[in-house]
């Protein structure tokens, strides 16, 4: 089964159970292969358990079975990867880092339309997609 495919199945398995998707990654190949769904919102250890169980149970279950699957929330500062991460993470603050620098930067996201905007002490700064490494949503109160 292609990757996308996979994911895709994931995706509605765990919508079907009346959960939201966060971010669904694959990772690795043959045994050391992770797949990590990450549930949006508010989820405990049970809600996690109760989806890896139905994941492990499902039509995919004998693919899943030949990695590691984690169930889990993507945490209070979760790594932005897609359109609607950047728009609810948009106006609030972010810690990034490039693909050929070593340091993180900080600064408000400002727009992610044709390229990511940050909004930082000495002005903006516009990244495009492909020159970033990671993004991070930052919840400091």
């Amino acid at each position: 089964m292609e990757k996308n495919d996979l994911i895709r199945d994931i995706e509605s398995e765990v919508v079907n159970m009346g959960y939201t998707i966060w971010d669904v990654s694959i990772k690795g190949q043959g045994p050391s292969r992770r797949f990590t769904v990450f549930l949006d919102g508010r989820v405990g250890v049970n809600d996690c358990a109760k989806v890896s169980r139905s994941l492990s149970n499902s039509k995919i279950g004998s693919i899943l079975e030949k990695g590691l699957l984690e169930v889990s929330s993507p945490g209070v500062e979760p790594v932005l990867t897609k359109t609607k991460h950047f728009q609810r993470w948009n106006g609030k603050e972010v810690e990034f880092k490039l693909e050929k620098v070593s340091k993180s930067f900080f600064g408000t996201l400002a727009s992610y339309n044709n390229c990511l905007v940050f909004e930082m002490k000495d002005g903006f700064f516009y990244v495009p997609f492909q020159a970033l490494k990671m993004v991070k949503g930052l919840n400091r109160s």
